[in-house]
Protein backbone atom coordinates (compact mmCIF):
# COMPACT_ATOMS: atom_id res chain seq x y z
CA UNK A 1 0.00 0.00 0.00
CA UNK A 2 1.38 3.52 -1.13
CA UNK A 3 0.25 6.88 0.18
CA UNK A 4 -0.90 7.64 -3.22
CA UNK A 5 -3.95 5.27 -2.67
CA UNK A 6 -5.04 7.45 0.76
CA UNK A 7 -7.17 9.46 -1.34
CA UNK A 8 -8.83 6.57 -3.18
CA UNK A 9 -9.90 4.72 -0.57
CA UNK A 10 -11.25 8.11 1.18
CA UNK A 11 -13.21 8.56 -1.95
CA UNK A 12 -14.69 5.00 -1.60
CA UNK A 13 -15.34 5.19 1.99
CA UNK A 14 -17.14 8.46 1.02
CA UNK A 15 -19.42 7.05 -2.08
CA UNK A 16 -20.40 3.35 -0.10
CA UNK A 17 -20.17 5.56 3.15
CA UNK A 18 -22.10 3.01 5.86
CA UNK A 19 -24.12 0.76 3.51
CA UNK A 20 -21.01 -1.05 2.22
CA UNK A 21 -18.69 -2.16 4.88
CA UNK A 22 -14.73 -1.59 3.60
CA UNK A 23 -12.55 -5.07 3.26
CA UNK A 24 -9.29 -5.41 2.83
CA UNK A 25 -8.33 -9.04 1.45
CA UNK A 26 -4.92 -10.54 0.93
CA UNK A 27 -2.69 -8.42 2.93
CA UNK A 28 0.95 -8.33 3.81
CA UNK A 29 1.55 -5.03 4.65
CA UNK A 30 3.41 -3.10 7.77
CA UNK A 31 1.04 -2.20 10.81
CA UNK A 32 0.61 1.76 10.02
CA UNK A 33 -1.33 0.63 7.18
CA UNK A 34 -3.46 -1.62 9.02
CA UNK A 35 -4.15 1.19 11.61
CA UNK A 36 -4.19 3.29 8.11
CA UNK A 37 -7.01 1.06 7.09
CA UNK A 38 -8.65 1.23 10.13
CA UNK A 39 -8.88 4.58 10.64
CA UNK A 40 -10.44 4.79 6.96
CA UNK A 41 -13.44 3.03 7.72
CA UNK A 42 -12.46 -0.79 7.05
CA UNK A 43 -14.22 -3.12 8.97
CA UNK A 44 -12.73 -6.00 8.07
CA UNK A 45 -9.42 -7.48 7.50
CA UNK A 46 -8.81 -10.59 5.84
CA UNK A 47 -5.22 -11.63 6.52
CA UNK A 48 -3.08 -14.86 5.64
CA UNK A 49 0.52 -13.61 4.98
CA UNK A 50 1.07 -11.45 7.71
CA UNK A 51 0.46 -14.38 10.62
CA UNK A 52 3.04 -16.25 8.49
CA UNK A 53 5.71 -14.23 8.50
CA UNK A 54 4.60 -13.19 12.08
CA UNK A 55 7.67 -15.91 12.71
CA UNK A 56 5.80 -18.90 11.37
CA UNK A 57 7.98 -18.84 8.45
CA UNK A 58 10.88 -18.46 10.31
CA UNK A 59 10.25 -21.84 12.21
CA UNK A 60 9.09 -23.49 9.68
CA UNK A 61 12.10 -23.30 7.71
CA UNK A 62 14.60 -24.03 10.83
CA UNK A 63 12.59 -27.15 12.17
CA UNK A 64 11.57 -29.05 9.37
CA UNK A 65 12.85 -32.28 8.98
CA UNK A 66 15.04 -31.61 12.43
CA UNK A 67 11.62 -32.10 14.52
CA UNK A 68 9.66 -34.85 15.14
CA UNK A 69 6.74 -34.45 12.81
CA UNK A 70 4.04 -34.32 15.81
CA UNK A 71 5.95 -31.67 17.74
CA UNK A 72 6.73 -29.70 14.69
CA UNK A 73 2.78 -29.97 14.48
CA UNK A 74 2.24 -28.96 17.46
CA UNK A 75 4.76 -25.88 16.99
CA UNK A 76 4.00 -24.65 13.85
CA UNK A 77 0.36 -24.15 14.95
CA UNK A 78 1.36 -22.34 18.06
CA UNK A 79 3.64 -19.96 16.39
CA UNK A 80 0.82 -19.22 13.72
CA UNK A 81 -1.97 -18.26 16.28
CA UNK A 82 0.52 -16.11 18.00
CA UNK A 83 0.93 -14.43 14.72
CA UNK A 84 -2.79 -14.49 14.62
CA UNK A 85 -2.98 -13.02 18.16
CA UNK A 86 -0.75 -10.26 17.63
CA UNK A 87 -3.18 -9.05 14.79
CA UNK A 88 -6.18 -9.80 16.48
CA UNK A 89 -4.62 -6.79 19.30
CA UNK A 90 -3.50 -4.95 16.79
CA UNK A 91 -6.79 -4.81 14.71
CA UNK A 92 -8.61 -4.01 18.49
CA UNK A 93 -10.26 -7.08 18.34
CA UNK A 94 -9.20 -9.17 21.12
CA UNK A 95 -12.16 -9.93 23.72
CA UNK A 96 -15.07 -9.37 21.89
CA UNK A 97 -16.04 -12.60 20.95
CA UNK A 98 -19.30 -13.71 22.54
Amino acid sequence: MTAELIPRLLAIKNKVNHLTPLVLHGTTISDDWFRTALSLGFSKININGSPRNHGYQDYVKQAAGKVELTQFLENSVKTYTDGIIYYMRLFGSSGKAK
